[in-house]
């Protein structure tokens, strides 16, 4: 009974933490924002360049390299700049798909109000 009670007590709390997350990332994000993908793209070059920096540094004071480290870093990278161009695409097609939907729509009113007028 005193588990489930943790249990409860602890979603709760993270209810809140997350309604908070939010609220927080909302107001320093814009996460509605059409320059959310623009901002990340920005912190993503900068990360590959402070990583690339730091990589050659640690290349020239110890001769050697993580390998394990750069390959898994590199595969993160490319997923996540994957998955964002995959993203930026939907959005693409569904804006070009809607905007169709109301030429369509706007042709078949004009239509109808040719043939109340005839």
């Amino acid at each position: 009974m005193q588990s489930i009670n943790k249990l409860h007590y602890f979603y709760i709390v993270n209810k809140n933490i997350h309604h908070l997350l939010i609220q927080e990332g909302d107001s320093m994000l814009n996460l509605n924002s059409e320059k959310t993908m623009d901002k990340i793209l920005v912190i993503m070059f900068w990360t590959l360049i402070v990583f690339t920096i730091t990589m050659i540094l640690l290349y020239i004071f110890t001769g050697g390299t993580p390998d394990t480290l750069i390959i898994s870093f590199f595969t993160a990278f490319t997923g996540e700049c994957g998955f964002m161009g995959w993203i930026k695409t939907v959005k693409e097609n569904n804006k070009k798909r809607a905007q169709q939907l109301e030429d369509e729509k706007r042709q078949r009113d004009l239509m109808k109000e040719m043939n109340n007028n005839n």
